[in-house]
């Protein structure tokens, strides 16, 4: 993947979420928000 592209975006949001749920304490699940819409989408 080149860098910058999408495959590292996603590593990033990843990382983001993974510090943030090792700050939040111990036996947690954390999940980035940034792309989430308002309606749910039909596959």
């Amino acid at each position: 993947a080149p860098p910058g592209g999408p495959a590292a975006d996603a590593l990033k949001r990843a990382d983001a979420a993974l510090y943030q749920a090792k700050r939040a304490g111990r036996n947690r699940v954390e999940t980035d928000q940034s792309l989430a819409s308002d309606s749910p989408t039909t596959v």
